[in-house]
């Protein structure tokens, strides 16, 4: 299994995937948040994805990074914002990819990125 469901301290990066999200983007966005995870966990927040969609998107990644990192952290929910913003608050980088999570997370004042500026961070935190 490459991910387990988050129940532990702070996290470096939250990213929540979304059926609102482009395919294509989430399995870059997967990808990247897997590498970039050297730099410690990164919850993947899943609303309504299927949990072997994800772990298939990131057997890519585990076979060129390893398994020698943190690695992800699966955080599922149906739809719940309230079961996301607490881990949201919890990481250093948060990228979403709905409105309504972003609305929520503006109310709060917590600082977030959007997928294309979300995927420039972890990129560049890999290079870090």
């Amino acid at each position: 299994m490459h991910a387990q469901r988050h129940d532990g301290p702070d996290a470096f990066g939250f990213v929540e995937l979304s059926p609102e999200m482009d395919r294509e983007k989430m399995t870059v966005l997967v990808r990247e948040a897997y590498r970039a995870s050297r730099a410690g966990t990164v919850i993947l927040a899943l609303r309504r994805i299927d949990i072997a969609e994800v772990n298939q998107i990131l057997d890519d990644a585990v076979a060129a990074v390893g398994t020698d990192v943190p690695g992800v952290q699966f955080l599922t929910t149906d739809d719940s914002r309230e079961d996301l913003i607490p881990r949201a608050a919890s990481a250093n980088l948060i990228i979403v990819t709905s409105q309504d999570l972003a609305a929520d997370l503006d109310r709060r004042g917590l600082p977030h990125l959007s997928i294309d500026d979300g995927l420039a961070a972890l990129r560049t935190e890999q290079q870090a």
